[in-house]
């Protein structure tokens, strides 16, 4: 009997761990809040957007800069926000968690798609804007963010 009570209790500390790791893979993080990091991106063609408008495919305005991405609601899966550039240029948006619970995509009112990761405090965004009706912009880019204090 003192040797199933012992492997009762090795049993409990062997898969308890496992049970809690898939509850936690399980979870969908909260992202919601102020998230601050670095940006890189580049641009060809005319509209408004987060770089100069004398981006040509010859030679793309390129940029390295600031950005913050406001994560003002989620529900489940789902979470939506605005993304602020240094130059004051604003884009709304609305992302989705897909199964891993850390990988995620989205797309802004200007058309703009994006997909990323988050782990921790640390998220991970790129985007990718082709034109559209009035708006002859390409842009790429790739974001490092922090979740802010």
């Amino acid at each position: 009997m003192r040797k199933a009570a012992v492997a009762a209790i090795v049993a409990a500390f062997v898969v308890l761990p496992v049970m809690a790791s898939a509850d936690d893979k399980d979870k969908v993080p909260n992202v919601v809040g102020t998230w601050e990091g670095e940006l890189t991106g580049m641009s060809a063609g005319e509209g408004p957007g987060p770089r100069g408008n004398n981006g040509t495919w010859e030679k793309p305005v390129m940029e390295e800069g600031k950005v913050v991405a406001r994560v003002t609601g989620q529900q489940g899966h789902y979470f939506w926000g605005v993304r602020e550039f240094s130059n004051n240029y604003k884009a709304r948006f609305m992302g989705m968690f897909n199964e891993s619970n850390s990988e995620f995509m989205g797309i802004a009112e200007s058309g703009a798609h994006y997909w990323g990761k988050v782990s921790d405090n640390r998220m991970e965004l790129c985007v990718a804007h082709t034109p559209m009706e009035g708006f002859k912009r390409f842009d790429l880019s790739c974001s490092s963010l922090t979740r802010a204090k």
